[in-house]
């Protein structure tokens, strides 16, 4: 097997607190050959532990980029340098990856547009790593999609090392799959139960137990739990429930300062606005008695709703009143009824890139002077990502052989089909770009072998003891599988030859036996069980029978000399793969970070044997 090496970028930079102690921390940045991000990530932090141990606690993890035309990199290969961010290369937050900058702020053409285009372009949650998604959920709910701008907040959440509510209880849903494959209500009640139960002071094994417990409870016995809205009585407040910062303090269309309380008394307006229209800056005194009236029972289901969306949205302080009631006012009929759909819809439509000067055309439609929708700015943009879906689209492999098909049961091929449609419902190309490749052909002859092993068709078990094996799981066999096959062939990629059917269904009996989520863990034992079962078989003793005793004894044979194994030869890219597979694995921050390590040893092999052929060359 050919490993195809891409060359990709990172950047490192100094932690907070770390600056904070020394201003004069530069930012580091480099460029490596690997097979993906996450082994460039692995190398980049190499190099960086090499080129300066004594800085390992001050800087994060590196943020990798590809390569790709008209995106800056640094120019020597494999070493950091602290110039390569300067007034021309500048860190784009949104996109994830650096830009040049060609002209001044002041003399961009149309760059409010611009600024609008870019807050409007939405990520899609599915494809998104389970710590990201997880992140995703304790800071917006379970949105399909979120702004570049929440996905920024995303990627602040997964790189914080600092303890917080929303930070745990992320890392307690991410080592907890079966909360990400539950459906959108159940995720919101979930989230709720936890939110009103567990303290702030709680790390995720706090959160583990519970969401454990919550699960393996039958809905019909679950405690109702009240989605508490009445958390801005003060209107002091300065963060979400999650931890993440409302925003304000900046200049808006409004002439008092912004809090959560005029906030309440806006979201009123908007809801009245559907009925009515009004002046939004000159309010009639009607319309603001039945405004207070309204926020000062909160009975009214729309408000709840509204209400409760908006207090768990970061940075909502920054809006303007005419972006708030316009919103409310152009959203569609019931949609309060639907809090999944009511979280998506403010994602995609709160955009605002002047706070201070709305656009004109949102005022008149918070006012009520025109019945037009919300205006889209990013048609241009929403084609191009479009047909560069139906591009990737054509050139991905089915994740089934069609000739075969017929041959999986029917849980094996809901289990691909949910991989496929997962592909599928991606609507357009975010930056964030999934690491995991289409099904290539040994793949496939892998998951044949897994599809006979949990079918019943081998020695081994029974198809009722296979589905026993697969439940104690606690995943369904459509979970299983796809993991089954990127564990083994994840192994076999290290190894010589490859698997033989009887080894497959060996290797997957024995991660079944001990099931962890932790795909690390489970490669390990993949690993172990290869070795245990091609372990070569102790030669057998020699049973001889007893003498016959004649006038004279004989002396009884020797035994014959026990035959030793021939050494099994590796080559020298096997021996540099194989030990730095047993580094990482024995390094905890690598082993939970990352769930491609034998992919990474063997980048870190071809790295190494590549810097020594360009040496060879160079002397």
């Amino acid at each position: 097997m050919t490993i195809e090496l891409n060359i990709f970028s990172g950047m490192l930079e100094p932690k907070k607190g770390s600056l904070d102690k020394n201003k004069d921390l530069p930012v580091y940045a480099g460029a490596v050959r690997a097979k993906n991000k996450s082994a460039a990530q692995v190398m980049l932090h190499g190099i960086f532990l090499q080129f300066a141990p004594e800085l390992a606690d001050d800087y994060f993890k590196p943020k990798v980029w590809e390569d790709i035309e008209d995106v800056p990199r640094p120019e020597l290969m494999g070493v950091l340098t602290p110039d390569f961010f300067s007034d021309e290369i500048v860190w784009n937050a949104e996109a994830g990856k650096p830009e040049r900058v060609l002209v001044e702020p002041e003399l961009a053409d149309d760059g409010q547009q611009n600024d609008g285009a870019t807050a409007e372009k939405m990520t899609a949650v599915r494809p998104l790593p389970a710590n990201y998604r997880a992140a995703s959920l304790v800071l917006f709910g379970p949105a399909e999609e979120i702004t570049a701008n929440q996905y920024g907040q995303v990627m602040d959440l997964v790189n914080d090392e600092e303890s917080s509510f929303a930070r745990e209880m992320a890392e307690a849903i991410a080592r907890e799959s079966r909360v990400l494959a539950l459906l959108p209500e159940r995720q919101e009640e979930l989230l709720a139960h936890l939110r009103a139960t567990v303290k702030e002071t709680a790390q995720w094994p706090d959160f583990k137990r519970p969401i454990v417990k919550w699960i393996e409870t039958p809905p019909a016995q679950h405690e109702p739990v009240k989605l508490t809205t009445d958390s801005a009585e003060t209107g002091n407040e300065t963060h979400t429930e999650s931890g993440c910062t409302l925003g304000g303090g900046n200049q808006t269309d409004r002439v008092l300062p912004h809090t959560l309380a005029t906030l309440r008394h806006e979201t009123c307006l908007g809801i009245l606005g559907i009925a009515m229209d009004f002046d939004i800056y000159e309010l009639p005194h009607a319309v603001h008695e039945r405004a207070k009236k309204m926020e000062e029972t909160g009975t009214d289901e729309r408000f709840t709703a509204w209400w409760k969306q908006f207090r768990r949205t970061p940075g909502i302080l920054d809006y303007s009143k005419a972006a708030i009631i316009a919103l409310i006012k152009s959203s569609p009929e019931d949609i309060y009824r639907d809090p999944v759909k009511l979280r998506e819809y403010i994602n995609k439509n709160l955009t605002e890139s002047d706070h201070a000067n709305p656009d004109p055309l949102i005022v008149d439609i918070a006012c009520g002077r025109t019945s037009a929708p919300l205006p889209q700015k990013i048609d241009e943009t929403s084609h191009n990502d479009q047909t560069e879906q139906t591009l990737q689209d054509k050139t991905e492999l089915p994740a089934v052989c069609p000739a075969r098909a017929a041959e999986l049961d029917r849980e094996l091929e809901a289990a691909f089909a949910n991989s496929a449609s997962n592909e599928g419902e991606k609507t357009e190309v975010t930056d964030h770009e999934d690491d995991r490749l289409p099904m290539d052909a040994r793949e496939i002859e892998i998951a044949h072998a897994l599809n006979d092993l949990l079918s019943g068709r081998t020695d081994i078990m029974g198809k009722e003891e296979a589905e026993g094996v697969v439940t104690c799981t606690g995943h369904l066999i459509a979970e299983v599988t796809p993991l089954l096959i990127i564990d083994i062939a994840t192994t076999e990629f290290c190894l010589s030859p490859n698997f033989s059917d009887e080894e497959i269904h060996d290797i997957a009996t024995t991660i079944l036996d001990g099931w962890t989520d932790d795909a690390a863990v489970r490669q390990k034992i993949a690993l172990d069980a290869i070795v245990e079962y091609r372990r070569p078989e102790p030669p057998k003793a020699v049973v001889i029978d007893p003498p016959v005793v004649t006038v004279k004894p004989k002396k009884e044979p020797e035994p014959a000399p026990e035959s030793n194994p021939e050494p099994i030869t590796l080559t020298y890219r096997q021996q540099l793969t194989l030990a730095a597979l047993q580094g990482m694995c024995a390094n905890p921050a690598y082993r939970g970070d990352f769930d491609e390590l034998p992919h990474m040893a063997a980048a870190l092999a071809a790295g190494v044997i590549s810097a020594e052929a360009e040496q060879r060359q160079t002397t």
